[in-house]
């Protein structure tokens, strides 16, 4: 535990001396956008895993590639890495 108290001290020293050379919104910015993008491919990974947006996108994708026939049971668990 006393390694990663010491690992987490020292990122948050090494962001508090490269945030403090750039101005605060800025710097603001750039942590909402890279919070809510992470979010945001959490989320997609998390509805595509989940089956509610595989199920209807994968199919479709592979209608219009004209391969529908290869669509089986479990197609899906290598979209999702199961």
């Amino acid at each position: 535990m006393r390694m990663r108290q010491f690992l987490i001290e020292k990122i948050k020293d090494a962001y508090e001396r490269k945030s403090s050379h750039e101005e605060p919104t800025a710097v603001k910015s750039l942590e909402r956008y890279i919070i809510l993008n992470a979010i945001d491919r959490l989320w997609q990974e998390h509805l595509v895993c989940d089956g509610r947006v595989a199920r209807r996108r994968l199919p479709a994708r592979l209608r219009a590639k004209g391969s529908a026939h290869r669509i089986q049971d479990g197609s899906l668990r290598n979209v999702c890495r199961v």
